[in-house]
């Protein structure tokens, strides 16, 4: 019942926005090449650290990291902050992308234009659809103004969970994507950083 209403309540914001842009959410994993409208405001990157120490705690083994120069294709929904992140462990990488919206309804419109145009052939996502996205796997938190997408990612979700509670203090994502590699997207949320898969997929 709480899906059902999570779901309603989301598609009736859906229904009232008008002309909204269409993004591929594919341009966010690190191979994009996107260059970004000049006609759009350019945001100013936020350079937050990400805690290394902290997420040791939590199983996340870093040797090293920089900043991404990468332009995003959900920049042009005008995030307040973006925090662009690539991390390195044993010769390979995870990119870890972290953007701030001013409000929820920000976030929403960028959330529901992703889902019109998601993965590398722009497919359209419906609720709670299990499809093939990309190869590599994925993890796509969505919260009330935060979204925090891991591509690459070589820890279990329930790492990352407990280190986005600590490092950004946020505990509840009313959606969580994720597709372990070459598998389908799988829809669940996060309650008070536990993790709860949705029917369709048990």
């Amino acid at each position: 019942m709480k899906w059902a209403v999570i779901f309603l309540l989301w598609v009736a914001f859906a229904c009232q926005q008008q002309e909204e842009e269409v993004l591929d959410i594919h341009e966010v994993i690190p191979q994009s090449d996107y260059q970004e409208n000049k006609e759009v405001e350019k945001q100013e990157e936020v350079f937050i650290p990400f805690n290394t120490t902290l997420s040791k705690e939590f199983g996340i083994a870093i040797d090293s990291l920089r900043f991404s120069s990468n332009a995003l294709f959900l920049e042009r929904f005008q995030p307040k902050q973006i925090r662009k992140i690539v991390l390195y462990h044993d010769l390979d990488s995870t990119a870890f992308y972290h953007l701030t919206f001013k409000d929820s309804l920000a976030l929403k419109n960028a959330y529901f234009n992703a889902l019109d145009c998601f993965g590398e052939h722009c497919i359209t996502i419906l609720p709670f659809q299990e499809v093939k996205v990309q190869r590599n796997a994925f993890y796509f938190f969505v919260g009330e103004k935060d979204m925090v997408w891991i591509n690459r990612p070589k820890n279990k979700a329930q790492d990352w969970v407990l280190f986005l509670e600590k490092e950004i203090g946020v505990a509840n994502w009313p959606i969580f994507l994720e597709q372990k590699r070459n598998g389908k997207l799988t829809w669940k949320q996060v309650v008070a950083s536990k993790i709860i898969t949705h029917e369709s997929n048990k």
